[in-house]
């Protein structure tokens, strides 16, 4: 016994040693819409590219997809030399552009799997919202119009980006140990209002995460944002949000189609009602929902 423990703690200290002040970078971009013909489409294309050793980075990609009622899956992982996103296995002619004065950026890539190809344009993202700012860690979710063309189908839809750049993979890295229950949202109503909802319940002890909640809103006439700390959630057959501080608008939530399911993580599309002082309207969107506490 005493023999295990020790190599434990070797296992432990090497791990340290190798990950130790190395890089982390995340990119997460989210699409949802509707085509030409009304079928939903929808998007999740995750890249993670964590630092082994100096220039050296695991790349680890995966893309969920949602058209004409059918759901296509693909991830590929290699170690490439640069944190920057690459073309590899279904990703390619990605492209990254940001403004000289840092205040918009822009996205193109291809999506080419064995049994779908696409293509996606972000002309122009602002920079929403900056979720975090510290010595360490970076994170910033913007909400904007992406240009997609399937097949012969070209079409907008909306689309939210999610970056985190941090100097601390070992920070990062407690996150996936940490027991918690978390439902994270990408909504959009039917005029366009973005709606980024985070509410989770942390029930292990990690200094770096703590239980949250958090609203990021996006007001599609006036291109004004709020952030807001203050939701009632009651999650019977279907997610019901309150939000008090923002005209105590009322969202209802149901399941619409399920784009992954692993263990203790599942992805799915919902489909409700937002209903606040310009009446009831549709909304829709992107849920995520964990819980590894059982």
């Amino acid at each position: 016994m005493a023999i295990g423990m020790v190599i434990v703690a070797m296992l432990g200290l090497v791990f340290m040693a190798i990950f130790q002040n190395k890089n982390y970078n995340y990119d997460r971009i989210i699409i949802y819409g509707q085509d030409n013909d009304g079928q939903t489409f929808s998007l999740v294309l995750e890249s993670s590219r964590s630092e082994v050793f100096a220039g050296l980075y695991e790349h680890f990609y995966t893309v969920d997809i949602l058209y004409k009622d059918e759901v296509y899956r693909d991830y590929i992982q290699k170690s490439k030399i640069g944190a920057s996103i690459q073309n590899i296995g279904f990703l390619n002619n990605f492209r990254y552009r940001s403004a000289l004065d840092k205040t918009s950026e822009s996205y193109d890539f291809k999506i080419d799997t064995k049994n779908i190809n696409l293509q996606v344009a972000i002309p122009k993202l602002e920079s929403d919202f900056l979720v975090k700012n510290s010595l360490t860690d970076f994170r910033y979710i913007s909400s904007s119009v992406a240009a997609v063309q399937v097949g012969d189908q070209k079409f907008n839809a909306h689309v939210m980006t999610d970056r985190v750049i941090s100097t601390d993979f070992l920070k990062m890295a407690t996150l996936e140990q940490t027991k918690l229950v978390t439902s994270s949202m990408a909504l959009w109503d039917e005029s366009g209002n973005y709606y980024h909802i985070d509410i989770t319940k942390v029930k292990s002890s990690n200094a770096n995460y703590q239980s949250h909640t958090w609203i990021l809103y996006k007001d599609a006439r006036t291109n004004s944002t709020s952030k807001i700390f203050e939701v009632d959630q009651n999650t019977p057959k279907q997610v019901t949000i309150t939000i008090p501080k923002l005209n105590n608008t009322k969202i209802s939530l149901v399941s619409d189609w399920v784009l992954s399911h692993r263990n203790f993580d599942t992805v799915q599309t919902v489909l409700g009602q937002v209903i606040d002082i310009d009446g009831e309207r549709k909304i829709s969107g992107y849920y995520h929902f964990i819980d590894n506490t059982k």
